[in-house]
């Protein structure tokens, strides 16, 4: 079975300070779309894992084209990992880059 990770090709977008959305791809059909925002103090009812916490996503297409054992948890944390490193990247002014898994 092939890892659902090797046929996705994320993109990374930062929208505004704060907030990000990493667009999922198979090819050249998007098969989802995940909102990130950094997370706040007052945010009692979200789980804080690294500081950013999806607040909104539709992954129906990713169980569709491949990514049938992939979990929810799953999705977040490695989208949670790709904006780690894409915010580490030296020239990070906005520009929308793709990010390699």
């Amino acid at each position: 079975m092939t890892k659902w990770k090797e046929i996705i090709r994320p993109t990374v977008d930062i929208i505004e300070e704060g907030r990000i959305r990493i667009i999922l791809e198979v090819e050249t059909i998007e098969v989802g779309v995940l909102y990130f925002e950094r997370a706040k103090k007052g945010w009692t009812n979200k789980p804080l894992t690294n500081g950013w916490t999806c607040v909104d996503a539709k992954v129906e297409g990713l169980y569709i084209y491949g990514g049938e054992s992939a979990t929810p948890k799953d999705i977040i944390a490695w989208c949670q990992e790709l904006i780690n490193k894409r915010l580490q990247e030296p020239n990070n002014n906005g520009n929308q880059e793709q990010e390699k898994p």
